[in-house]
């Protein structure tokens, strides 16, 4: 949940509580559970993207060729599966094995991932 001043508190908080509006608010009908469609690019990276400046995932499966992920500040890459090699722009590599992790400053991108699954966890549009 991203930081607002429009919050309605139902409990569990010693702040103000308005059970009453935020019973009158509620929609209790089920939905169809939200799907985030990812968009890809040429070089292979599915862009989860939700029009939001907290968020941004990119997903870069295992590929012969390597993929290039464009950074829009720092981020934080996650090994999934296989043995994923991530390059900067400074040339510094780093093989990530499944559940390792690497930070990345903005200056690092765009970065190379060649190998294994990896994810990008980043600031959004």
């Amino acid at each position: 949940m991203a930081a607002s001043d429009n919050v309605l508190r139902g409990g569990l908080t010693p702040k103000h509580i308005d059970v009453a509006e935020l019973l009158g608010l509620v929609d209790f009908r089920p939905a169809a559970p939200p799907r985030l469609e990812p968009r890809a690019d040429d070089s292979g990276v599915e862009l989860f993207a939700p029009g939001i400046a907290d968020f941004a995932l990119a997903h870069v499966a295992p590929s012969a060729a390597p993929a290039r992920v464009t950074l829009r500040g720092v981020s934080i890459a996650a090994g999934v599966s296989g043995e994923a090699t991530v390059t900067g722009a400074s040339g510094t590599s780093v093989a990530l094995a499944p559940g390792q992790a690497a930070l990345a400053t903005a200056d690092e991108g765009p970065l190379v991932v060649s190998g294994g699954e990896v994810f990008v966890a980043m600031p959004g549009e």
